[in-house]
C-alpha cells in the first residue's frame, strides 16, 4: 500500500499511433501519476495539438482503452512506443515528436519521486498536409527546413536529459519564486 505524501511507483506509457482510415497521428499517454490515459490528436495540417478532456474520446481508464477506441474506427498503426515525451515542435510542413524510449532512475528524492535519466531517445517525423509551395521558392525552403530539422533532432539527449514525473525539479527548494516562473538554472 503507498504511503500518503509518497510518488507511484508506476511506469508512464507513451504511444504514437497512426489512424490509416483517419490519416492522422495520435499521442496516448498514461503518466505514471495519473489514474487516466489521454488520447492527443495531432492536427493533420497546422500540427497542433488537441485534447478536450472528454472522457471516452481523449480520456480513458488506461492506454489499451484509449488504443482499441481508435482500432474501433479502422487499422491503427503504432509507431512508437516509449516512457515519456520529451518535446515536441513544428517546423513547417513538419511535427516532430522526441520520444524518450529508455530511461533509468538516476535518484529519489524525499517522498519517492524519482529522478529518470533519459538513456535512449527517437525523434519521429510527422509530415503535415500543406500545400506545396511554388517551385522556385520550395527548393530554399526544404533547404532551410531540412537544417532546422537537423539542429532539431541532433542535439544530445540521450543520457544529458533528466526529468521528474511528480515534483518540479526547475527550481531549487525551497524557492522564493513563484510556481510559474522555473529557475533558468535549471530548465
Amino acid at each position: 500500500m503507498e504511503q500518503r505524501g509518497t510518488a507511484p511507483h508506476k511506469e508512464s506509457v507513451v504511444l504514437l499511433a497512426y489512424s490509416e482510415v483517419k490519416k492522422k497521428h495520435y499521442i496516448i499517454a498514461k503518466p505514471a501519476h495519473s489514474s487516466k490515459a489521454q488520447l492527443i490528436r495531432i492536427d493533420p495540417e497546422s500540427g497542433v495539438l488537441k485534447w478536450d478532456q472528454a472522457v471516452g474520446r481523449d480520456t480513458f481508464d488506461s492506454e489499451a482503452e484509449a488504443l482499441a477506441y481508435l482500432q474501433e474506427q479502422g487499422r491503427v498503426e503504432v509507431l512508437a512506443h516509449g516512457k515519456a515525451v520529451l518535446g515536441y515542435a513544428v517546423l513547417g510542413p513538419v511535427a516532430l515528436l522526441l520520444v524518450a524510449e529508455a530511461v533509468r532512475v538516476s535518484g529519489v528524492l524525499p517522498g519517492g519521486h524519482e529522478i529518470k535519466t533519459v538513456t535512449q531517445s527517437k525523434w519521429h517525423r510527422i509530415n503535415l498536409q500543406q500545400p506545396e509551395l511554388d517551385p522556385i521558392n520550395q527548393a530554399a525552403a526544404k533547404a532551410e527546413l531540412d537544417r532546422g530539422i537537423d539542429k532539431t533532432t541532433n542535439f544530445p539527449v540521450d543520457g544529458a536529459h533528466y526529468y521528474c514525473e511528480t515534483l518540479d525539479i526547475s527550481r531549487p527548494f525551497p524557492s522564493e519564486r513563484p510556481v510559474h516562473q522555473p529557475s533558468w538554472a535549471f530548465v
